[in-house]
């Protein structure tokens, strides 16, 4: 008889399983369409299904349904009803409605045994290595969307510093963001000393912003970094 294995499922229609581990050939009807001329029953009249059956039969207890290849419980699919039959005879009523169905199914009992399967430690090291990039990658994304509200915040904490100064006051990253123009953060610090120089000689105030990377940050009037940078 057929261990019982794990929830199957087949067409998005799940196939029940009784205590013994047999599977219910009315899901799998309806997995595969649940067209009138497949119906279980005829299959179950079929000569060749009979002698399959035979061949199938346990030589243990007769009338013990745990050794029956086939039992039919009464009742609807919501109480339990149905008929149930052993895994070699759900692979025999598969090929019975059709070749596309049968490889269907044996892919879907394949694969739920494979991963079912205890993994080796080499597989183990794998599926380790496999969830470590992708926890790395996780982390990744995470950082870059930090950045990127780093820099909404900086923007944001720039305009603040303009309503203070009573002047439109950007801070380096600000100003690119504005302006579209790319500014890596070693050439924020250089062109943030160039700033700075430049308000000092004009007496020029220079703002301030809070950054979460950074804590406090200059800002600098536009016309001075528009003058650096453009």
């Amino acid at each position: 008889m057929s261990n019982t294995l794990p929830q199957i499922t087949i067409s998005n229609v799940t196939i029940r399983q009784d205590l013994t581990g047999r599977y219910c050939i009315n899901d799998l009807h309806r997995a595969a369409g649940g067209e009138k001329r497949h119906q279980p029953s005829d299959w179950l009249r079929n000569q060749q299904t009979q002698e399959l059956i035979t061949e199938l039969a346990s030589p243990g207890i007769p009338g013990d349904e745990q050794n029956q290849p086939v039992i039919s419980v009464q009742g609807s699919p919501d109480t339990g009803g149905g008929t149930f039959v052993v895994k070699e005879l759900v692979y025999a009523y598969a090929m019975w409605i059709s070749p596309k169905f049968h490889l269907q199914v044996i892919q879907t009992f394949d694969k739920v045994m494979e991963d079912q399967k205890p993994k080796t430690p080499g597989e183990a090291l794998v599926e380790m290595a496999q969830n470590f990039l992708a926890h790395e990658r996780a982390l990744h994304e995470h950082g870059r969307q930090i950045a990127d509200l780093a820099i909404q915040q900086t923007h944001t904490q720039a305009q603040v510093s303009a309503l203070v100064h009573g002047e439109d006051y950007l801070t380096v990253v600000g100003w690119s963001k504005i302006n579209n123009v790319p500014v890596t953060s070693s050439q924020a610090s250089v062109i943030g000393l160039q700033a700075s120089r430049v308000c000092r000689e004009r007496d020029i105030s220079i703002g301030s912003a809070t950054h979460p990377l950074y804590g406090r940050v200059n800002s600098y009037p536009r016309e001075i970094l528009d003058e650096l940078l453009l």
